[in-house]
């Protein structure tokens, strides 16, 4: 048996690593795509403010809050709007493929979808790193007023059990055993 030379060995070395990448294109696009859907699930959590606005809580909100709660809330709103404009660019980009057991002989192709998938890979993390130093800052700022206003429910509640409360929605409460219950 004959040594191999180091080129040799890093020309065989070489083409292997070719044949596997051409094997491994079977989940490049699940691995994009499960990097997309984790950036929509990351714009999607904020509806659970909204949720929290919408019960009634705004209220409670101290005064002086409410005026830095609807800035912020302008202002994520159209944070929020551009991420998904550019999560939709993104997306856009690699809509067409999709992955494949069988492998792809054309280098040119092979390289060029490993390019975009890159490519749209750093755009991902690009807009998760953005979301984080822009839009989280405003949407924990929220949370933090919201939770000021559930504080004050739950004082109200606690200091007037078998009373009523009507919030700014219309609906109207009574506060049974330390809950709130749709007045019918």
């Amino acid at each position: 048996m004959t040594k191999k030379s180091a080129a040799r060995l890093q020309r065989d070395a070489f083409k292997k690593d070719q044949a596997n990448i051409q094997k491994q294109t079977s989940t490049l696009w699940n691995d994009v795509k499960a990097t997309s859907k984790l950036c929509w699930e990351m714009l999607s959590q904020n509806r659970l403010i909204l949720t929290s606005l919408k019960s009634g809580i705004t209220d409670f909100i101290p005064k002086d809050q409410v005026p830095i709660l609807n800035k912020l809330l302008n202002s994520l709103s159209g944070d929020l709007e551009k991420f998904k404009v550019k999560l939709e660019e993104v997306d856009a980009k690699h809509a067409d493929y999709t992955d494949t057991t069988t492998p792809i002989e054309d280098q040119e192709k092979v390289i060029g979808m490993f390019a975009l998938a890159i490519e749209c890979q750093n755009e991902y993390r690009q807009i998760i790193e953005q979301y984080e130093t822009v839009a989280l800052p405003d949407a924990n700022r929220i949370t933090e007023i919201i939770a000021m206003g559930e504080e004050a429910l739950y004082e109200y509640i606690k200091n007037n059990e078998g009373g009523t409360l009507s919030v700014s929605t219309g609906e109207q409460y009574r506060i049974t055993n330390g809950k709130l219950v749709l007045d019918d």
